[in-house]
């Protein structure tokens, strides 16, 4: 330790916790206060991704932790009263449960047929 300081690597790591929290454990002393999610948006609801011109239907999303499903489409601006399907993790989700860091939030709309 120099100076109340354990090495040039801890300083980076540190930094780089606080930076852009990419780390799902987060070197000693440092709190992740950001999380990143997958988020999938199929059918009429891709507009509401990120740069939704991109291709495909799905992107990294940080999110301020903890958070909720409900927390995702605040954010993304998604109405909440309009009728989805959520799946975490390939499991039926509800809009109350809450994330960790990596989950893959999947939301669609109901799909009917005659």
């Amino acid at each position: 330790m120099v100076n109340g300081v354990n090495s040039i690597i801890d300083i980076m790591l540190e930094r780089r916790c606080i930076a852009d929290n990419r780390y799902v454990v987060a070197p000693a002393g440092c709190e992740i206060v950001n999380m990143q999610i997958e988020i999938k948006l199929l059918i009429q609801l891709k507009q509401y991704l990120p740069e939704p011109d991109l291709a495909g239907n799905s992107r990294f999303l940080e999110i301020a932790k903890p958070a909720t499903v409900k927390d995702v489409l605040e954010k993304l601006g998604i109405p909440l009263d309009m009728p989805n399907v959520i799946m975490i993790n390939e499991r039926q989700g509800a809009i109350d449960d809450a994330l960790v860091p990596l989950d893959r939030l999947t939301i669609f709309p109901p799909v009917g047929g005659v």
